[in-house]
């Protein structure tokens, strides 16, 4: 009798495990690519545009808890303006989200000489099931 509850035991642990692999995010909820343009001397349009995992959504710029945005840590003599959706959220379970797509755009003010602009997107993946870790991404423009 032991025997077979340390079978059964074990037989559901494993189930427990797989169902748990299975349920993992994958390896980024979304990819990123960031284009610019000069809009005039030293100010430039970002635009950033992400394709979301099949399945998964994120959230806006405005949402409380896991807004998508983007930072410039440590990026002397630059100012961004504000982060502007262009792509509309659309209504899911009571929340604005955004599925397949995203494009965002950012002015940003480069004070001296143009040269490179770095910084980071952040946002949170979510599916019907759960949300993913937060997610970063890191980017450069010249």
């Amino acid at each position: 009798m032991r025997h077979a509850a340390y079978r059964t035991l074990a037989l559901l642990c494993a189930v427990i495990w797989s169902v748990a692999a299975f349920a993992q995010a994958p390896d980024a909820t979304a990819k990123w690519t960031v284009t610019n343009k000069k809009v005039s001397d030293n100010v430039y349009e970002l635009t950033f545009v992400g394709r979301i995992a099949d399945g998964w959504h994120i959230y806006p710029v405005d949402h409380k808890y896991t807004p998508v945005s983007v930072d410039y840590p440590d990026q002397e003599g630059l100012s961004a303006g504000k982060l502007v959706q262009v792509t509309e959220p659309v209504d899911f379970q009571g929340q604005k989200v955004f599925f397949d797509q995203v494009t965002l755009k950012q002015e940003v003010t480069v004070k001296g000489n143009p040269a490179d602009i770095h910084g980071e997107v952040s946002w949170s993946g979510c599916n019907d099931e759960f949300c993913a870790a937060p997610e970063y991404w890191e980017f450069s423009v010249t």
